[in-house]
């Protein structure tokens, strides 16, 4: 996060961040399940069992 609070307002690409997980976030998992999403799901795949914050840190920061 400390990256991304460098990356200067007047930057007009600052939200234009990309991350990548291999794990995916409980938000994700939730939507996954109650929602109803699109495309192919081949694998199993699992999340944290505790929900960190890390997912509402990176919203709040802005740049992804």
């Amino acid at each position: 996060m400390d990256e991304s609070a460098a990356i200067p307002e007047s930057d007009p690409y600052k939200q234009n961040g990309m991350a990548f997980f291999h794990i995916p976030f409980p938000e994700f998992m939730y939507l996954h399940s109650d929602y109803p999403t699109y495309g192919n799901k081949r694998d199993e795949s699992g999340c944290w069992s505790v929900n960190t914050g890390f997912f509402s840190a990176i919203k709040e920061a802005g740049t992804i």
